[in-house]
């Protein structure tokens, strides 16, 4: 079950044993959490970029998602837990939400894997999926 423990927002990174596997990124933003599925694990390498696609949003009760999606669903096959924790936007000029529409988020990540600052830059939208960058930064 979803719960609010710190004012920040949370995020998941969940393992996918889907068709190929990968990573599924939720950011909770607005109260949905925003996805993209990364095709490698997350890097903790300085400026080490992995491809990001941006999905389907989801409710937020799949930050304590674990299960099997059915077969017959776009996003079938076994999901677990890999990290979550939350997240403080580096906002600068821009809130979240501006970020996303504008291609570009900063954020430090709190979680008991993932900790530092990371950014998602949109590259493209071939076919009308977007697809983004991710990367840690020193700050």
């Amino acid at each position: 079950m979803y719960n609010r423990k710190h004012n920040q927002p949370h995020f998941v990174i969940q393992e996918h044993e889907a068709r190929q596997h990968h990573y599924d990124l939720g950011l909770e933003i607005n109260s949905q959490l925003i996805m993209w599925l990364i095709p490698k694990e997350l890097s903790e390498k300085i400026n080490e970029k992995h491809l990001a696609l941006r999905t389907k949003n989801q409710p937020l009760f799949f930050l304590n998602f674990e299960g099997v999606m059915p077969e017959n669903e776009y996003d079938a096959g076994k999901i677990k837990i890999f990290d979550k924790g939350t997240y403080e936007p580096a906002l600068e000029d821009k809130t979240i939400a501006e970020g996303l529409k504008a291609g570009a988020i900063k954020f430090n990540l709190h979680g008991h894997k993932f900790k530092g600052n990371y950014v998602l830059a949109m590259m493209d939208e071939p076919n009308g999926q977007e697809k983004w960058l991710i990367y840690k930064t020193e700050s």
